[in-house]
């Protein structure tokens, strides 16, 4: 449990800063800066696995690269198909979809030296507790299909930090 102190304190930070989420999409949408924070998200996420694939091409581990290129094609899937980017109704989820991939490369670098399950059980716990705690906060539902996709995005957060 203590070589996951990193990851979990992340955790708590975003199931902390769950409630808040509907004033900062409130904010974002009224705001002419809108696109650039979606270009930005986009971005953080581009940049991760951008270099997952330079590092796995890099080392000629095609698996790695099999799976970067796996990642990339489902969270294209999410954003551009699933017209989550740039759609001021699903700011919320695509701001979801960014922290439990970065949570998801976290726990993948704190569970590189010993294999364990406790980061899928991390990554599990935080997003059933985030959809839990919206729950609790007016304007926002308890939702099983946002517990999938936070999941998913921590999933492949996880294969991204791996290679």
């Amino acid at each position: 449990m203590k070589r996951f102190k990193f990851s979990l304190g992340c955790g708590v930070l975003l199931l902390a800063t769950t409630p808040f989420h509907v004033t900062l999409e409130r904010t974002m949408v009224g705001l002419s800066g809108f696109n650039f924070i979606n270009y930005l998200l986009l971005g953080v996420l581009l940049a991760f696995m951008v270099l997952a694939l330079a590092r796995s091409l890099a080392e000629g581990n095609v698996l790695g690269v099999g799976s970067v290129l796996l990642a990339a094609a489902v969270m294209g899937y999410f954003f551009f198909v699933r017209r989550i980017f740039l759609n001021h109704a699903h700011f919320r989820l695509m701001l979801h979809l960014t922290e439990f991939f970065i949570l998801g490369v976290i726990l993948a670098k704190e569970n590189k030296r010993q294999m364990s399950a406790l980061p899928f059980v991390i990554l599990l716990a935080a997003a059933f507790g985030c959809e839990w705690i919206q729950r609790l906060v007016p304007g926002m539902r308890f939702d099983f299909h946002d517990v999938w996709l936070n999941g998913i995005a921590g999933l492949i957060g996880l294969a991204v930090g791996y290679f």
